[in-house]
């Protein structure tokens, strides 16, 4: 009982301070990132500036699923947001990682639905 009343705080938490760590670091050192920005992306704007909206992006859902506001439209806006990465990266440990971040969104999510 214990277990089931708090998993998904505990999650919504854990996920909301990665998001927030990953926008911060973003933008605390966006030149760390730009190897990380697609070419065709690169084409369209500057590779600091995707890293820039990103990082603010990254932030904003962190704080949101942190404080609780707009859990369920913000977890799919960042479950959502994570497929392109996912993407991009290819078969990687980086892109199994960012996969196991969206099914734990997908078990969040179909918690605060039914609930």
């Amino acid at each position: 009982m214990y277990i089931k009343r708090y998993s998904t705080l505990v999650l919504r938490i854990a996920l909301s301070l990665v998001f927030f760590w990953f926008g911060i670091n973003q933008l605390a050192d966006i030149n760390s990132w730009t190897s990380l920005v697609p070419e065709f992306v690169k084409n369209i704007m500057p590779d600091t500036t995707v890293i820039l909206i990103n990082g603010v992006f990254d932030t904003l859902i962190g704080l949101f699923l942190l404080l609780g506001l707009f859990t369920r439209i913000v977890g799919l806006i960042a479950f959502i947001h994570l497929v392109p990465i996912a993407i991009n990266l290819g078969y990687s440990p980086s892109a199994v990682g960012i996969l196991a971040w969206q099914l734990l969104h997908y078990h969040y999510f179909s918690q605060e639905v039914i609930n």
